[in-house]
């Protein structure tokens, strides 16, 4: 693989995961402005070390797989949804001339790896053993 392609790749990675916790503090933000509480509205150079807290929270947290559940698939369902996202943004053209993998059929693949998605939230529902874990799959994808 050329080394346009790493840095490609690392730019898109590191523009998705600084979205996703841009929006994580927007959120927080706002809420604790709305309820008037202390958090991101008043900690910190404009709220941006709760960011940073919240990611050594996640490193430094607990794994807890619950006594019943496969364990297995317990971890494999989340997996399914990270790697679908980043396979369906691999064939998104940033610029021209800037894309991860130029195929033909970009549109059908796009569409093919986001619907994997469904299948996490499937393999997630169904570790429970109470009755009605057979209709939550059915409940959470139509949504």
């Amino acid at each position: 693989m050329e080394a346009q392609y790493w840095w490609i790749i690392g730019g898109v990675l590191f523009v998705l995961l600084n979205t996703a916790a841009g929006l994580i503090w927007l959120e927080r933000r706002m809420l604790a402005l709305w309820q008037d509480r202390y958090g991101p509205n008043r900690a910190g150079p404009f709220g941006l070390f709760i960011v940073l807290a919240d990611t050594l929270k996640l490193f430094f947290k607990e794994d807890w797989i619950p006594p019943f559940a496969d364990k297995v698939v317990f971890v494999f369902a989340p997996a399914v949804v990270v790697a679908s996202v980043l396979m369906a943004f691999a064939v998104v053209p940033f610029g021209p001339g800037i894309v991860v993998a130029d195929m033909n059929i970009g549109i059908l693949f796009f569409l093919a790896m986001s619907s994997l998605g469904v299948y996490s939230i499937v393999l997630g529902d169904g570790l429970p053993t109470t009755n009605t874990h057979y209709w939550a799959p059915c409940a959470a994808h139509r949504r």
